[in-house]
C-alpha cells in the first residue's frame, strides 16, 4: 500500500507516454524525425526510444505456437521484455504497468464505500494458471493467439490509445464485474496474462 502513488503514477504515466508517441509524433530529440517519440505501439509491440523492439513475452509465445514461425524482431522485445521482469520482479507488469489495475482497485474502493458484499461469483485462485496454459495450448491448436484475440488489457490499453470512446465502455464493464466479483477477481483469479507472470 505504501507505494500506490507510485505505482499509479507509473500505469498512468506509461499510458500518456504511449498516448503522445501514436497521436501526437510526439518528438523528443531530432529534428529530423529519428526520435518520433519514447513509446510507440501498445503494450503486445511497441518501440521504445525508436530503436529497441520491445515486445509482450505471454503474446509472443502464443502467435509462435499459432504460426511455428515468428520474426526476429519479435522474439528479441520478448527476451528483452522477459529478461527485465526476470531481473526486477515478476510481478512488476500487473502492479507497476497493467493500467487494469487501477480499474480492479478502482472497483475495490467502490465495493467498500457502497457497502457491497455480494459476491455473483467465486473463480478459485488457481484458475489464471489453467486459463494462461489453456490459451497456450488453444494457439498451437487452432492456429490464432487465443488469448490475445480476446484480451481485455489490450483492448482497454488501445482504446485509451487511440482516445477512443470505447475506453470508458470497456471501464465501465471491468469495475462493474469487479464490484460484484469481489476480491479483485480479474487480477488475482482470472488474468491469464497475470498467471504467466506469477508462475
Amino acid at each position: 500500500m505504501k507505494y500506490t502513488i507510485l505505482r499509479r503514477l507509473s500505469q498512468i504515466s506509461i499510458l500518456v507516454l504511449f498516448i503522445l508517441g501514436n497521436n501526437f509524433a510526439f518528438k523528443a530529440a531530432s529534428e529530423n524525425g529519428i526520435l518520433s517519440g519514447i513509446l510507440k505501439g501498445n503494450l503486445s509491440s511497441s518501440k521504445l526510444l525508436g530503436t529497441i523492439n520491445l515486445s509482450d513475452p505471454f503474446a509472443t509465445a502464443q502467435m509462435l505456437l499459432a504460426s511455428f514461425s515468428l520474426g526476429a524482431t519479435a522474439v528479441i522485445g520478448a527476451v528483452i521484455v522477459g529478461a527485465f521482469y526476470a531481473l526486477i520482479a515478476p510481478r512488476v507488469y500487473c502492479s507497476w504497468v497493467c493500467p487494469i489495475n487501477l480499474l480492479t482497485d478502482l472497483a475495490a474502493w467502490l465495493r467498500k464505500r457502497l457497502g457491497i458484499t455480494t459476491r455473483i461469483v467465486s473463480v478459485n485462485r488457481k484458475a489464471r494458471y489453467v486459463l494462461a496454459v489453456l490459451a497456450l495450448v488453444c494457439s498451437g491448436a487452432f492456429g490464432f493467439a487465443a488469448f490475445e484475440s480476446v484480451n481485455f488489457i489490450s483492448l482497454f490499453a488501445r482504446a485509451v490509445i487511440a482516445l477512443s470512446a470505447s475506453a470508458f465502455a470497456i471501464a465501465l464493464l471491468i469495475v462493474v464485474f469487479e464490484i460484484f466479483a469481489g476480491d479483485r477477481t480479474i487480477c488475482s483469479r482470472l488474468c491469464p496474462l497475470g498467471g504467466f507472470w506469477a508462475a
